[in-house]
């Protein structure tokens, strides 16, 4: 059941590269370098045109696009040099001339990760949705949408596929130094992230919520005080913790932060590795009727979170809760049916839950439900014949929990759901799989 990678990749999309190509050449005859380097980068350019060609109607097996930027850039010993370089000027040419508004902006929020990390495509969309770069449009959900600008991405050499990931849906990326020096350096001129520097910024760059007067970077290093002055900031609508490992946030923190549309506070990196863990789960107490705006909530990988509060079901435009790997989660709100507007619930790998609220069956924009618990509890189970009222769903992922009889006649009736895509069921106490 599970969808092609030319479905994904289906669609007409504005093409940029000629342009960023003829930007690039040009940058190669100015290169004051040995005539064999340019030689290379110019190989690398005609072989990355006829790749072009080839990607119009990708593929399985996987295939992946060439590198825009050759590996003895990639292993510069100058980088205090390296905005001087022409490449990088012109690499830097060739963002602003970038036509497609979205396109440009979800590039540019790359700048965010740290060097040389792997990034999992999925949480990158889920960021994308909660800012709202990406949204539905026509018949296609706002993950699809997602996923075309993230395989756009791809396309033009502005990300690469992570090497060990053998998917041929690319489900990791990485960026080259190159392209993440010059992102960091247009963040700082149009005010993303940092205060601007240009009085000249588009208005699209000028007034996202990734401008540096709505964003709050959690940074490892830094010390505790940090939180204090970020709970008395009423103008923030997107917390994120980059890589700090250990939070200590104070109970009344998110208070103030009515205008708060993304909490990423967990796992964005694809490793399970990296793990996250809070002092007092007592901050989420203040999640509730005042957080109105918050779309996506990511909880993924945090231990030492055991429940979440009554009042998060008052989250009233939430569409993404992400709550993958909480280990010490033992259950979920009972009333969650009034999150209407959720499109997506992961629980997977959160193996002390026993059972689905009763109510899960009536989040009817629910189009993406993972880690499904069928368990021995009898206390009012949500079973998986009610999902049939779920006619949204595309993809379902399922854990039987051990010692659970007669659970196949119940799939019986997932049969009547026309939309889902892909089905996942795993058993016992094994991992639940990417699904």
């Amino acid at each position: 059941m599970e969808k092609s990678p030319n479905e994904s990749m289906s669609g007409d999309t504005k093409d940029n590269t000629k342009e960023q190509l003829e930007v690039i050449k040009q940058a190669i005859h100015s290169l004051d370098t040995d005539v064999n380097l340019s030689d290379e980068l110019e190989r690398l350019v005609q072989d990355y045109k006829k790749a072009k060609l080839k990607l119009k109607h990708r593929q399985n097996p996987r295939q992946v696009p060439p590198r825009i930027i050759s590996e003895e850039w990639n292993n510069t010993q100058q980088k205090e040099d390296i905005f001087e370089k022409p490449l990088m000027r012109n690499l830097h040419l060739s963002f602003r001339e970038i036509n497609d508004s979205q396109l440009r902006l979800c590039l540019l929020s790359l700048a965010i990760f740290p060097e040389n990390t792997i990034i999992k495509k999925r949480s990158l969309i889920y960021w994308w949705i909660g800012e709202g770069l990406v949204s539905q449009g026509g018949d296609k959900t706002a993950e699809q949408v997602g996923e075309k600008v993230y395989n756009e991405l791809l396309k033009q050499g502005l990300i690469e596929p992570d090497d060990n990931d053998r998917s041929p849906l690319m489900n990791r990326c990485k960026m080259n130094p190159l392209i993440r020096y010059m992102l960091i350096s247009v963040a700082e001129e149009v005010g993303f992230f940092f205060p601007s520097k240009d009085n000249n910024t588009p208005e699209d760059l000028r007034n996202c919520s990734l401008s540096s007067s709505h964003l709050r970077l959690i940074v490892g290093g830094e010390d505790s005080p940090q939180y204090e002055k970020l709970a008395k900031d009423e103008e923030v609508s997107t917390v994120f913790n980059v890589n700090k490992q250990y939070l200590n946030l104070p109970h009344h923190w998110l208070s103030n932060m009515r205008k708060l549309k993304v909490l990423q506070l967990g796992r964005w990196q694809h490793s399970p590795m990296h793990h996250i863990e809070v002092d007092d789960q007592k901050f989420l107490d203040e999640l509730g009727v005042h957080h109105k705006h918050l779309k996506f909530l990511s909880l993924r990988g945090i231990s030492r979170i055991t429940s979440l509060p009554d009042s998060i079901v008052q989250l009233v435009n939430l569409e993404i809760l992400d709550l993958r790997a909480c280990h010490n989660l033992e259950k979920l709100p009972k009333d969650i049916a009034y999150l209407k507007k959720l499109t997506h619930l992961d629980v997977s790998e959160c193996y002390l839950i026993e059972r689905m609220p009763k109510g899960t069956e009536k989040l009817s924009s629910l189009q993406v439900l993972k880690g499904f618990v069928v368990g021995t509890a009898r206390k009012n189970p949500c079973m998986i014949s009610n999902l049939q009222k779920l006619t949204k769903q595309r993809r379902l992922s399922i854990y039987i929990g051990h010692g659970v009889a007669r659970w196949e006649e119940q799939f019986e009736s997932l049969k009547g759901v026309a939309s889902l895509c892909s089905l996942t069921i795993s058993w016992g106490v094994t991992s639940q799989g990417n699904a």
